[in-house]
């Protein structure tokens, strides 16, 4: 690990202690709800990123194996909440167990093999026809179609997009040393202030609703401030990349509009629930709810970096 990464990981430390700290003297001192409501987001938020700051540390400090299953157990985690949230028929029990003591196992052993060819291609081809074949040969057709893109979108999210964070760590950068925990990070962090920036704004006064058919929480306010704050979050975090200063803003840009992405589907899934949709996610999607951004944004990142680097490849640490 670099100085200029063990700088910085002190300061993100710093700061999260007393983000903390804030946190619960608004909560404690709060005299309206809405302050209250702010607090308690603030708070939720505080326990993620030190649960992420954990996963972060014993990623990059044990390297090999150990990394690879926390992630592993990630996309499980994910895999349950979705289905959890999912109503399912008998009929799609082979599938399920196909996908959670399979298809999981499978894709993150491709990454430890550093099999880049069928790394991208299994769960979006391979897995993607298999899931109906598996449903279909259990003789239920009802809403055959209905359900067969349910798991596959879950499959896609929880597995296939989140996968590609722990491939961030192994992939080879001509003259940049693996593992790559600057790469993740930066990517984690521009995620978490988008986040976490849009969460706040859109819980104040509204004043202008961004899609008001879709959603009564997302504002033009919101969408302006989930740009800026990631955008001077890459600014200060640039040189704990490989990156230039004006490839680390380029990156930074397409991370918010994967962000963007993430919390527009989100709205639509809450929309499709009806008026029980928010709840739903709170209660049995905590996990989701906090990382369906970087699912959305893990594979753009990757691809970029890969696409731009030079004869980037995955080689796998130990």
């Amino acid at each position: 690990m670099t100085r200029n990464m063990e700088n910085f990981i002190i300061i993100i430390l710093c700061g999260l202690v007393l983000f903390t700290i804030l946190a619960r003297l608004l909560f404690r001192f709060a005299k309206t709800e809405l302050l209250k409501d702010i607090a308690r987001s603030l708070q939720g938020r505080a326990k993620t990123w030190w649960g992420m700051l954990a996963i972060f540390a014993v990623a990059i400090f044990t390297g090999g194996i150990i990394s690879l299953l926390m992630f592993a157990f990630a996309s499980f985690m994910l895999f349950r909440e979705f289905i959890t949230m999912t109503p399912t028929r008998i009929g799609d029990h082979r599938a399920l167990c196909w996908s959670f003591y399979l298809f999981i196992p499978f894709q993150y052993w491709l990454i430890y093999l550093n099999w880049y060819g069928l790394f991208v291609i299994f769960i979006p081809v391979y897995v993607f026809l298999f899931i109906p074949a598996l449903i279909a040969s259990e003789g239920d057709g009802s809403r055959f179609f209905e359900r067969t893109s349910k798991i596959q979108w879950a499959v896609m999210i929880s597995v296939y997009c989140i996968s590609y964070a722990p491939a961030i760590l192994i992939l080879r950068i001509p003259g940049h040393e693996i593992p790559n925990g600057g790469l993740l990070f930066f990517l984690v962090l521009i995620v978490q202030v988008h986040d976490i920036t849009r969460q706040i704004v859109d819980k104040l006064p509204k004043t202008h609703l961004l899609i008001p058919k879709l959603s009564g929480t997302m504002t033009a306010e919101g969408a302006i401030a989930g740009f800026i704050l990631p955008f001077i979050a890459g600014a200060l975090a640039w040189h704990i990349t490989p990156f230039s200063f004006q490839q680390s803003l380029g990156m930074t840009f397409a991370i918010i509009l994967s962000c963007k992405a993430a919390a527009l589907c989100q709205e639509g899934i809450k929309a499709d629930w009806g008026t029980h949709g928010n709840q739903v996610i709170i209660s049995h999607g905590a996990f989701i709810s906090k990382t369906f951004s970087l699912c959305f944004s893990a594979p753009v990142f990757f691809h970029l970096t890969r696409f731009f680097s030079t004869d980037a490849t995955l080689t796998w640490f130990h």
